[in-house]
């Protein structure tokens, strides 16, 4: 069995990766996903159980995993509050009757919301395309791809998300250097999104729904 600790890093990375998401797919929480995996790979990198035990005592605890949790508690709550009072589809009411192309309709919530990186930003986002989704009759797993790929497009040029700068920093360039070269990848992604995404979407809203958001949207600003 000792071959099994002498394997290269990254594959026991790979495997553990492989891990987590055999449990995601088994319905499991995201929690326990990544607990499991975790664990796996402390032990698998023959971390003593004290010291793998202390290192899990001590991340839970530190500030930031509590500031996290405090911020997407009060995420879900907002979220919730709009939901329940109505202010969440009034928003969209509104907010359609500005576009009248549906895939822009369903996409523009994440990826405004993308733009500024923030801890469960995809909670947030996720009700607005579960209430456009549900027109079009997509699918819960299509309507999650959505929300994450959308979200995400701007990860490879934009810089306020820390890849690029770290990225701009260990090869010694500037951020705009890397933004010039790397944009095309955010572009490639918007349109990867809309042809395996959106593909099966029609183009425009009819009249009857224009003319309903309109009237909505002047509800909604008065």
């Amino acid at each position: 069995m000792q071959f099994l600790f002498e394997i290269p890093v990254i594959l026991k990375l790979l495997a553990v990766f492989a891990l987590v998401l055999i449990i995601i797919r088994a319905k499991r929480s995201l929690g326990t996903a990544f607990l499991s995996g975790a664990v796996a790979l402390g032990l698998w990198g023959q971390m003593p159980l004290d010291k793998l035990a202390r290192s899990l005592g001590s991340n839970i605890t530190q500030a930031k995993t509590l500031l996290l949790a405090v911020i997407i508690v009060l995420i879900l709550i907002l979220s919730h509050s709009m939901k329940k009072f109505g202010q969440m589809q009034r928003l969209l009411s509104a907010f359609q009757g500005l576009l009248s192309n549906v895939k822009l309709n369903l996409v523009i919530f994440p990826a405004l919301i993308g733009l500024l990186p923030m801890p469960g930003g995809a909670i947030f986002s996720a009700p607005m395309v579960e209430t456009m989704g549900k027109e079009h009759q997509l699918s819960p797993e299509i309507k999650s791809l959505i929300n994450y790929w959308f979200r995400h497009v701007w990860e490879f040029a934009w810089p306020l998300y820390p890849g690029p700068l770290l990225v701009a920093s260990l090869a010694s360039i500037s951020i705009w250097q890397l933004i010039a070269v790397s944009f095309p990848m955010t572009l490639t992604a918007i349109i990867a999104g809309n042809l395996f995404l959106l593909h099966h979407l029609s183009g425009h809203l009819a009249p009857s729904d224009k003319s309903l958001n309109t009237s909505q949207r002047k509800t909604f600003f008065k």
